[in-house]
């Protein structure tokens, strides 16, 4: 069994999100019930491409939206790491970072990070 990290997890979670709060805002907007609203809000969401332009719109949001989390994340967790390094060494916190449960990719990212600091 493969274990996902918790940074994967909430990146999906934003991927379908997004798009989902969109969708529900313009549902409980449009004036229309059931199948006509759904209709109505993928025909308007695709422009002159229709329903399917609508359904790729709302995929593209998803997946601007998960860069976007993937992004501020990073920065996040750097303005997290200085502070950090105000109160523990380089080494303290990359050790406290290997047992997260983080992608490889996130805690490669971190040590990388923090080996701008080492020689300080």
């Amino acid at each position: 069994m493969k274990i996902v990290s918790l940074d994967v997890i909430a990146d999906k979670i934003v991927a379908l999100g997004v798009p989902g709060i969109l969708f529900v805002v313009a549902y409980t907007s449009s004036g229309y019930f059931g199948a006509a609203a759904i209709t109505s809000i993928l025909a308007t969401f695709g422009g002159p491409l229709g329903m399917v332009g609508g359904i790729t719109m709302l995929g593209i949001i998803g997946l601007i939206s998960q860069a976007v989390a993937q992004f501020g994340s990073n920065m996040a967790i750097k303005a997290v790491i200085r502070k950090q390094l105000n109160s523990h060494s380089v080494d303290e916190i990359k050790k406290i970072v290997s047992g997260y449960p983080i992608s490889k990719k996130l805690k490669l990212s971190v040590c990388d990070y923090l080996d701008q600091f080492e020689n300080r």
